[in-house]
């Protein structure tokens, strides 16, 4: 017995509008994401990694949660699909907030490879750099 995917990725392969859809969508991803990358990064305040997380309702924890994982999922498709992946990860994790995700993105920022292109980006802007996840005080989580 096959498993289902497998079924549903054959009947896929086949069809002409599914390809088209799925190209449209991709295309149309990569395009949202490229456009509001540079605003989101330029719009983080220069300590962002630096100071303690804020507290919110639940109401926007769960909104934010939901947001952000889309988000996270497309970058992380964009590792084997064009377009800016760890970025897009790096994005979606700051949309969801919190301790966990908090550490993942202070991981990632601490690279200096996206450190720098994400610095890179705020030049671009005249927007000064973001503060390293280590020149400051973190949050305890």
């Amino acid at each position: 017995m096959r498993p289902l995917y497998e079924s549903f990725l054959r009947s896929w392969s086949h069809d002409r509008v599914a390809w088209i859809a799925s190209t449209a969508i991709s295309l149309g991803t990569y395009v949202a994401v490229a456009l509001a990358i540079p605003v989101v990064l330029a719009r983080i305040p220069a300590d962002y990694f630096t100071r303690p997380p804020r507290r919110h309702p639940l109401t926007v924890h769960v909104l934010r949660a939901l947001a952000g994982a889309l988000v996270a999922a497309a970058g992380v498709a964009m590792l084997f699909l064009p377009g800016p992946g760890i970025l897009t990860i790096l994005l979606g994790l700051s949309i969801i907030g919190g301790p966990l995700a908090g550490r993942a993105m202070r991981k990632l920022v601490h690279r200096p490879r996206v450190l720098d292109a994400i610095n890179a980006i705020r030049r671009r802007r005249g927007i000064e750099p973001l503060l390293p996840p280590d020149a400051g005080p973190l949050d305890s989580a």
